[in-house]
């Protein structure tokens, strides 16, 4: 029985033996991705703890339960 499709050549690639498996790329990128949220998560924590002195200034004291206050804020130069 002959084969439909032809062989393909062989090809050398320059350090093809020195690239990654692909498991271990899935890995690591997933192990980046959890660091990166990590830190984005940390940081916004952060962002949150420093501004937590001055919300009392931007919101009201005693919100209504359900309705939405809008605020505003300026920002002096």
């Amino acid at each position: 029985m002959e084969s439909i499709t032809p062989e393909l050549p062989v090809v050398h690639l320059p350090f093809a033996d020195r690239l990654p498996q692909p498991a271990a790329v899935v890995e690591n990128t997933y192990d980046l991705a959890e660091k990166l949220l990590a830190d984005q998560r940390k940081f916004a924590e952060g962002l949150l703890k420093a501004a937590k002195p001055l919300v009392p200034a931007i919101l009201p004291a005693n919100p209504s339960p359900g309705r939405h206050h809008s605020v505003t804020m300026r920002v002096h130069n």
